[in-house]
Protein backbone atom coordinates (compact mmCIF):
# COMPACT_ATOMS: atom_id res chain seq x y z
CA UNK A 1 0.00 0.00 0.00
CA UNK A 2 1.42 3.55 -0.35
CA UNK A 3 0.45 4.79 2.43
CA UNK A 4 2.86 2.35 4.32
CA UNK A 5 5.74 3.58 2.37
CA UNK A 6 9.26 4.03 4.75
CA UNK A 7 9.86 7.34 5.75
CA UNK A 8 13.71 7.15 5.38
CA UNK A 9 16.42 9.89 6.10
CA UNK A 10 16.72 12.37 3.73
CA UNK A 11 13.11 12.00 1.37
CA UNK A 12 10.55 14.80 0.99
CA UNK A 13 6.88 13.38 1.91
CA UNK A 14 3.11 14.63 2.12
CA UNK A 15 2.16 13.56 5.37
CA UNK A 16 -1.71 13.88 6.35
CA UNK A 17 -3.76 12.60 8.76
CA UNK A 18 -8.10 13.01 9.65
CA UNK A 19 -10.19 12.70 12.51
CA UNK A 20 -12.18 9.47 13.02
CA UNK A 21 -15.36 9.39 11.37
CA UNK A 22 -17.18 13.06 11.80
CA UNK A 23 -15.19 14.22 14.63
CA UNK A 24 -13.06 17.37 14.46
CA UNK A 25 -9.62 17.57 16.28
CA UNK A 26 -9.54 21.01 16.04
CA UNK A 27 -12.61 22.29 18.07
CA UNK A 28 -10.94 26.11 18.63
CA UNK A 29 -7.83 28.04 18.20
CA UNK A 30 -6.16 26.79 21.36
CA UNK A 31 -6.21 23.24 19.72
CA UNK A 32 -4.62 24.47 17.05
CA UNK A 33 -1.83 26.21 19.01
CA UNK A 34 -1.47 22.98 21.19
CA UNK A 35 -1.28 21.23 18.05
CA UNK A 36 1.62 23.26 16.55
CA UNK A 37 3.15 22.98 19.92
CA UNK A 38 3.47 19.43 20.32
CA UNK A 39 4.65 19.05 16.53
CA UNK A 40 7.43 21.36 17.18
CA UNK A 41 8.04 19.10 20.44
CA UNK A 42 8.54 16.01 18.30
CA UNK A 43 8.11 16.50 14.70
CA UNK A 44 10.90 19.44 14.33
CA UNK A 45 13.92 17.57 15.73
CA UNK A 46 13.50 15.12 12.93
CA UNK A 47 12.03 16.39 10.04
CA UNK A 48 11.89 19.93 8.47
CA UNK A 49 8.68 21.49 7.54
CA UNK A 50 7.96 23.56 4.41
CA UNK A 51 4.41 23.52 4.27
CA UNK A 52 1.06 23.06 5.95
CA UNK A 53 -2.36 23.18 6.44
CA UNK A 54 -4.55 22.55 9.88
CA UNK A 55 -8.19 22.12 8.95
CA UNK A 56 -10.65 21.22 11.31
CA UNK A 57 -10.49 17.57 10.48
CA UNK A 58 -7.58 16.64 9.22
CA UNK A 59 -4.07 18.02 7.96
CA UNK A 60 -1.82 18.04 5.37
CA UNK A 61 2.27 18.57 6.10
CA UNK A 62 4.86 18.84 3.28
CA UNK A 63 8.24 17.64 5.31
CA UNK A 64 11.95 16.39 4.63
CA UNK A 65 12.83 13.36 6.98
CA UNK A 66 16.13 15.20 8.23
CA UNK A 67 19.63 12.94 7.60
CA UNK A 68 20.81 10.27 9.86
CA UNK A 69 23.62 11.79 11.83
CA UNK A 70 20.91 14.99 12.95
CA UNK A 71 18.44 11.52 13.29
CA UNK A 72 20.63 10.06 15.28
CA UNK A 73 21.32 12.94 17.96
CA UNK A 74 18.09 13.55 18.53
CA UNK A 75 17.62 9.55 19.45
CA UNK A 76 20.62 10.14 21.75
CA UNK A 77 18.81 12.92 23.64
CA UNK A 78 15.85 11.24 24.35
CA UNK A 79 17.39 8.51 25.48
CA UNK A 80 20.14 10.25 27.75
CA UNK A 81 17.06 11.56 29.05
CA UNK A 82 15.51 7.78 30.34
CA UNK A 83 16.39 6.26 33.38
CA UNK A 84 17.68 2.79 32.20
CA UNK A 85 18.76 4.14 28.75
CA UNK A 86 20.27 1.68 26.21
CA UNK A 87 21.97 3.67 23.49
CA UNK A 88 21.86 1.96 20.22
CA UNK A 89 24.67 2.17 17.97
CA UNK A 90 24.68 4.73 14.74
CA UNK A 91 24.59 1.95 12.43
CA UNK A 92 22.24 -0.35 14.04
CA UNK A 93 19.42 2.20 14.84
CA UNK A 94 16.09 1.65 12.89
CA UNK A 95 15.80 4.73 11.57
CA UNK A 96 12.28 4.62 9.99
CA UNK A 97 10.81 3.45 13.29
CA UNK A 98 12.32 6.00 15.41
CA UNK A 99 10.69 8.47 12.90
CA UNK A 100 7.44 6.95 13.13
CA UNK A 101 7.62 6.53 16.91
CA UNK A 102 7.98 10.09 16.92
CA UNK A 103 4.87 10.55 15.41
CA UNK A 104 3.07 7.93 17.63
CA UNK A 105 4.27 9.74 20.21
CA UNK A 106 2.72 13.39 18.65
CA UNK A 107 -0.45 11.79 18.13
CA UNK A 108 -0.68 10.33 21.40
CA UNK A 109 -0.09 13.20 23.20
CA UNK A 110 -2.47 15.30 21.35
CA UNK A 111 -5.29 13.00 21.80
CA UNK A 112 -4.76 12.35 25.25
CA UNK A 113 -4.96 16.04 25.49
CA UNK A 114 -8.18 17.12 23.87
CA UNK A 115 -10.02 13.46 25.20
CA UNK A 116 -9.20 15.06 28.57
CA UNK A 117 -10.44 18.77 27.54
CA UNK A 118 -13.25 17.61 25.73
CA UNK A 119 -14.07 14.95 28.55
CA UNK A 120 -14.26 12.12 25.98
CA UNK A 121 -12.56 8.28 25.22
CA UNK A 122 -10.77 6.65 22.42
CA UNK A 123 -9.09 7.18 19.70
CA UNK A 124 -8.88 10.54 17.82
CA UNK A 125 -7.06 9.83 14.08
CA UNK A 126 -7.62 7.29 12.04
CA UNK A 127 -5.09 4.16 12.19
CA UNK A 128 -2.27 4.98 10.38
CA UNK A 129 -0.64 7.80 9.15
CA UNK A 130 -1.17 8.50 5.51
CA UNK A 131 2.14 9.59 3.34
CA UNK A 132 3.70 9.68 0.07
CA UNK A 133 7.13 10.34 -0.97
CA UNK A 134 7.48 13.21 -3.17
CA UNK A 135 10.32 12.49 -5.68
CA UNK A 136 10.33 14.72 -8.21
CA UNK A 137 10.48 18.67 -8.32
CA UNK A 138 7.02 18.77 -10.56
CA UNK A 139 5.34 16.64 -7.65
CA UNK A 140 7.00 18.74 -5.36
CA UNK A 141 5.96 22.30 -6.61
CA UNK A 142 2.18 20.70 -7.07
CA UNK A 143 1.71 19.32 -3.03
CA UNK A 144 2.96 22.74 -2.67
CA UNK A 145 -0.08 24.59 -4.19
CA UNK A 146 -2.14 21.39 -3.28
CA UNK A 147 -1.71 22.12 0.98
CA UNK A 148 -1.91 25.96 0.42
CA UNK A 149 -4.90 25.59 -1.72
CA UNK A 150 -6.68 22.86 0.56
CA UNK A 151 -8.71 25.18 2.63
CA UNK A 152 -10.06 26.94 -0.47
CA UNK A 153 -11.30 24.21 -1.51
CA UNK A 154 -12.70 22.75 1.70
CA UNK A 155 -14.12 26.10 2.00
Amino acid sequence: MKYFIPLEAGNYYHIFNRAIGNEKFFKDESNYIYFLKKFMAYINPVANTYSYVLMPNHFHFLIEIKNKSDLYKRYTELELKKEKSVIQLEEDLDYEKFVMQQFSNFFNCYTKSFNKKFNRKGALFIDYLKRTLIDTDDYLKNIVLYIHQNPIHHK
